[in-house]
């Protein structure tokens, strides 16, 4: 049976789907609130556990709970923990959790009786990062699962799919450039795309802006009234108004005066608040951050050569709501909400690719021996023969005697075939030209001049060389001891006159 395992990782949360026989995506179910449970782990002795009972048991300072796992790989990468008698590095927290869930869908979704060393091999396993995941952090997941044994593994491309998302659920389908506003864990996300291409262009984080300020700031006075009611009590405030986000969001749409009821934090445990609805509208007087959103949007697409007229979509139940496109819509009219279909339209995108290639592998994760026989046949195209036309001239250079000679005749007529091997008189006639060009060139009387002119050769006075000159003046007396200095030339020139 084929089938391939979606596995989406953020910096807080991770999350499973799978698919059997390219049929629908099913999101596994994790037994808590959501699918996507907290990237937290508690560990006994004898078991792994992930979600947010770590974060209760790290809430309670105790040191068998783990969370902040990218932060904790990075700072305290060579701390460890003990399981099943064993000592293991913090960094197999993640691997160990999601071999928990692999295991949960083998068993209980496809029923199947086999070890899990034997699935990882050919197991399709695709990882969604978030855009809160830095890129050294993704190769480290990628490098740790590689070497657990899972050879079938891939980065999916969420970017792409997002892009093929929106043309398929009809929210956007024009080319140029566009900006998605993403809200995660409360922070907001800006990323811009220029359509049809589907990478990114930039990234702009804004911390603490990803929600409506109204449902944080009622969150964050959830957590104020109910510690104030509970003398004592001990709360990571920003993890717990995390928790309360999606409460707050309720109590705003009930858009009741007085706020009364129980609020459930991440411990499990149940406490009682009593709150204004106007605290909230005051408290929101007193901020301006919200400003602070439209200038960093305003300078990324500045940056990009891109002005206010940019399409901005609103992705996620956090910054697709009213108030996100009303504050925008003053500096930035063409604000849109993605809606929830893209979501689902995303995961089909993806698990399709997954069905068409068969759950196979798509490209190697980590570099690996495998690769450099890749590489190696780009190199030999340069072996083979130049051109088909030419086979007569391969077999040619294993004859020693004739291969200077057929090369320069290669196509001898069928008629007469010693007739061009005969002629070939034209290298006897070459070197003759050789000696009469080497006799032609003056140089060589220059040379025989000029040893004549050396000392030893001014002791002889009479000339030796030049003696059968027809001159008749030769009987005049030359007088030797009076001009002995001058050179053999000068007594020349007076034999003459």
């Amino acid at each position: 049976m084929k089938f391939g395992v979606l596995v989406r990782i953020t910096r807080k949360s991770i999350g499973f789907w799978y698919q059997m026989d390219g049929s629908h995506a099913v999101a596994l179910d994790s037994g808590e609130a959501s699918h996507e449970v907290p990237l937290c782990f508690y560990v006994t002795r004898t078991e792994l556990t992930m979600g947010s009972l770590g974060r209760e048991h790290a809430q309670r300072n105790d040191p068998n709970a783990f969370v902040d796992y990218f932060d904790l790989v990075g700072r305290e990468a060579t701390k460890l923990f003990h399981l099943h008698g064993e000592e293991r590095s913090v960094k197999q927290l993640l691997v160990l959790g999601i071999e928990q869930q692999l295991m949960r869908i083998l068993r209980s979704e496809l029923y199947s009786d086999e070890p899990i060393e034997a699935v990882r091999p050919d197991l399709c396993l695709r990882l969604w990062f978030g855009p809160d995941v830095l890129e050294k952090e993704r190769m480290l997941v990628e490098k740790l699962l590689t070497e657990a044994g899972y050879s079938n593994l891939a980065r999916t491309n969420a970017d792409a799919a997002w892009v093929e998302s929106l043309r398929v659920a009809g929210v956007h389908s024009a080319t140029g450039p566009l900006l998605q506003v993403q809200g995660l864990h409360g922070d907001l996300h800006l990323r811009f795309y220029r359509l049809p291409e589907t990478a990114v262009l930039a990234v702009k984080l804004l911390e603490d802006m990803g929600t409506d300020p109204r449902v944080r700031i009622l969150a964050e006075l959830l957590v104020e009234d109910i510690c104030e009611g509970n003398r004592g009590i001990s709360l990571d405030r920003r993890s717990e108004v995390e928790q309360l986000l999606p409460l707050a969001a309720d109590l705003l749409d009930a858009g009741k005066p007085l706020l009364r009821g129980d609020a459930l934090l991440s411990s499990g445990k149940a406490y009682y608040y009593n709150i204004r609805l106007r605290d909230v509208e005051e408290r929101m007087a007193m901020r301006s951050d919200f400003q602070k959103v439209v200038v960093a949007i305003d300078d990324l697409l500045r940056s990009q050569g891109a002005d206010t007229n940019t399409i901005l979509l609103l992705d996620g139940e956090r910054t697709d709501t009213p108030f996100f496109k009303e504050r925008l819509q003053y500096k930035f009219p063409n604000v849109k909400g993605c809606g929830a279909r893209v979501p689902d339209e995303q995961l089909k995108v993806m698990f399709g690719r997954m069905a068409a290639n068969g759950y196979a592998a798509e490209l190697p994760v980590a570099l690996s021996s495998n690769q450099s026989n890749v590489v190696r046949p780009k190199t030999q195209p340069v072996v083979p023969p130049p051109s088909p036309g030419k086979k007569p001239a391969l077999p040619a250079p294993p004859q020693s005697g004739r291969s200077s000679v057929i090369p320069s005749t290669p196509p001898p007529p069928p008629g007469s075939p010693p007739a061009p091997v005969l002629p070939p008189v034209k290298p006897p006639s070459s070197p003759p030209l050789q000696p009469a060009r080497a006799a032609v060139p003056p140089p060589p009387p220059q040379r025989v001049v000029k040893p004549a002119q050396p000392p030893p050769v001014r002791a002889v006075p009479p000339p030796v060389t030049k003696p059968a000159s027809p001159t008749p003046s030769a009987p005049k007396p030359p007088p030797p001891p009076v001009k002995p200095p001058p050179p053999p030339s000068a007594n020349k020139t007076s034999a003459k006159k």
